[in-house]
């Protein structure tokens, strides 16, 4: 029988160690600057050196340490913001935020923290008598400290301001979403796809255990809690938003399935109440598209970062057709099988890439010019690799683009350009075809 008392109090710790992450990581890091000073206090009284440093001036080294990692603090969080509210104009405020709220950033706040703590911690160790000597270790790594906390910042200002450029900005998220076509393309090449599941005469669902997003699954335990000569297949994907006791997220079929295997799965389905765009594809392209329909909005005005996700759109459309998102599935040595079936797939996928960046080219002769020319190019590939559903998407979507151009009345020369370049598409895989048959022939 599951403890699902003890299951929900861990899922709701670690619910609050991920939610409240950064404070707890700005805790460690004051903690960890007070047991390093008081690490140096005793080497101090442990260890005496021939050079010591009379308080007075160890107190104003201190000091002015103290005062120079506050100000430098106070610079970087204005210029942080500042940053960010000029990236926004272009890229979506919520994109600019996952960037400024990166493991980089957060690591120098905690640096500069445990600096501030460690030199705090050391002023007052400074004993009170002019005629006295401060500890000169405890002095001197406050100081050291201080100066790469400073140095720190002032890269934490450049690395913000940096990865807050548009450009930037859209080349990581395309490179993202690149990065997740692949590793889904290997998992289902290298897998066993090919192994037929196990079956049996009773089969069971998986709900939901929370309403909220789900962040991971925890397949080894799956595998491991279910018996053997059994499948599990997976219904939804990494990200999707499940609703708790409705959504079915898992069937299990096989021998001796009984009604309380739900419960036994359940807590192998981690669900957050925060969204992550990394872990879902669709997430990762929606981002992607965010990009362009902000740009390209009237409150924006910012063409050439349309110009680049159109061009970062032929790469994803190329990685589409070049690799293959098919059923991944694991067996083990005494017949558990876990599927996991792509959803969606690569066709729905160029449709969620393609869809809204050419609503954004509707008024913009230009950008539907150099749309449909990444649609012509994708599409020979497409038609190269035998991937025919990816062929009718790009038709789709370039015939769409010539048609959304007609109602923008555009000028007959613009939208001249326009048709011949979709047409030239065309025309180019009638001649390949030609050449084919004459060379077969």
């Amino acid at each position: 029988m599951v403890n699902r008392r003890r299951i929900g109090y861990w899922r709701n710790m670690d619910h609050f160690v991920r939610r409240h992450r950064d404070r707890l990581q700005v805790l460690a890091g004051v903690a960890l600057g007070v047991a390093v000073a008081a690490v140096a206090l005793v080497a101090d009284s442990a260890v005496e050196l021939p050079m010591q440093i009379p308080t007075t001036n160890a107190l104003s080294l201190l000091a002015a340490t103290f005062s120079a990692l506050v100000t430098a603090g106070a610079f970087a969080f204005w210029m942080l913001p500042l940053a960010a509210q000029l990236a926004a104009s272009a890229v979506p405020p919520t994109i600019v935020a996952g960037r400024l709220h990166g493991r980089f950033q957060r690591r120098v706040i905690t640096v500069t923290l445990g600096a501030l703590a460690y030199t705090a911690v050391a002023a007052a160790a400074v004993p009170s008598s002019e005629d006295g000597s401060a500890p000169t270790i405890t002095t001197a790594l406050g100081a050291t400290l201080g100066v790469a906390a400073i140095a720190a910042l002032l890269v934490a200002i450049e690395h913000a301001v940096r990865s807050t450029r548009p450009s930037v900005l859209v080349s990581e998220v395309a490179h993202g979403v690149i990065d997740s076509i692949r590793a889904a393309g290997r998992s289902a090449a290298e897998q066993d796809v090919d192994a037929s599941p196990a079956s049996g005469s009773s089969t069971a669902s998986v709900v939901a255990p929370a309403t909220g997003w789900l962040h991971a699954v925890d397949e080894d335990a799956l595998l491991g809690a279910v018996p053997e000569g059994t499948t599990v297949s997976l219904q939804v994907g990494l990200g999707a938003f499940l609703v708790e006791g409705w959504t079915t997220v898992a069937t299990v079929r096989g021998p001796d399935i009984g009604e309380e295997v739900g419960g036994r799965l359940e807590p192998h389905f981690v669900v957050d109440i925060e969204r992550s765009a990394d872990q879902a594809l669709v997430g990762q392209l929606t981002q992607f598209t965010d990009i362009a329909v902000h740009a390209g909005s009237g409150s924006s005005g910012a063409p050439s970062v349309v110009y680049e996700t159109i061009w970062y759109l032929g790469a994803i459309l190329h990685e589409l057709v070049q690799h293959r998102l098919g059923r991944t599935a694991r067996r083990t040595d005494d017949g558990r099988v876990l599927e996991w079936s792509p959803d969606p797939d690569a066709a729905t996928l160029a449709n969620v890439a393609t869809d809204r960046i050419r609503q954004v080219t509707a008024a913009e002769p230009a950008m539907a010019l150099e749309l449909v020319r990444v649609l012509v190019d994708v599409r020979r590939a497409a038609c190269r690799a035998g991937r025919d559903e990816l062929v009718d998407v790009l038709d789709d979507q370039a015939d769409l683009i010539v048609e959304q151009c007609r109602r923008a009345d555009p000028l007959p020369n613009d939208l001249e350009r326009v048709v011949a370049a979709r047409r030239g598409g065309r025309h180019a895989d009638r001649t390949a075809e030609r050449d084919e048959e004459y060379v077969t022939a």
